[in-house]
């Protein structure tokens, strides 16, 4: 008599593992293009949509209207691009108001206030896709995070595992691999070499908390799809 694991749930371990190489390939194809349309300009800054926030300590830049980078340093750190990309396609608006910056492309609003520099990102029909529940710090030698997380919202990525649940939310995650994919249709990928720890939910079900050790630099590239099959 055969004996093991069921074969249904061996393909569903296999498909979930396909899924996170898939995807995660197909971000490392985009910010390798980017290399090779701008290779040998790395002091290019003509088309770039680049904001500072506080000096060359906290920057946000624009790739596209669904895509931008986020970086924000301390210990007198800077936030020149790690990697470099193609001139910008996106057409932002940017308004100052009195305690926050607010970024407007066709497909996102981004809102940063300007006391702790805490970022919010909407759609443009209003619905939070991402927004800090607290001001990054540095903790130790490391950095912390922490965003809400939306009731509905389930999280995917982080490399590839073995178990059989491709849903992270209610876990905690270490990964070098820091590439997260959201339910609400938007990615993140930390830029930041260093080992990561994210708790989706695991301590406190509304939070999801991210930190590492490295550098004393939090970057980190967002793109909505606005679908997780388009991310």
């Amino acid at each position: 008599m055969a004996t093991g694991r069921p074969k249904s749930l061996v393909r569903f371990k296999s498909n979930c593992c396909l899924f996170s190489a898939s995807i995660a390939g197909r971000w490392a194809a985009v910010l390798a293009l980017g290399s090779v349309l701008t290779a040998g300009a790395r002091a290019q800054t003509k088309g770039r949509t680049v904001f500072e926030l506080d000096g060359p300590r906290a920057v946000i830049e624009w790739v596209t209207d669904s895509t931008f980078r986020f970086c924000r340093t301390w210990e007198g750190g800077n936030c020149d691009p790690l990697d470099v990309h193609g001139p910008s396609k996106a057409k932002v608006e940017r308004t100052d108001g009195e305690t926050k910056v607010t970024f407007r492309t066709d497909d996102l609003e981004v809102e940063i206030q300007k006391s702790g520099l805490r970022l919010r990102v909407l759609s443009r029909d209003g619905k939070i896709l991402l927004a800090e529940a607290h001001e990054s710090r540095r903790a130790g030698m490391g950095i912390e995070a922490a965003f809400v997380s939306q009731p509905e919202e389930k999280y995917y990525g982080l490399g590839i595992r073995s178990d059989a649940s491709a849903n992270l939310r209610g876990r905690s995650v270490e990964t070098s691999w820091p590439f997260l994919i959201s339910s609400l249709g938007y990615g993140l990928y930390y830029t930041t070499p260093g080992l990561y720890r994210f708790d989706l939910g695991e301590m406190a079900p509304q939070l999801l908390r991210l930190s590492f050790r490295g550098l004393p630099r939090l970057e980190y590239w967002f793109h909505y799809g606005p679908t997780v099959k388009a991310i």
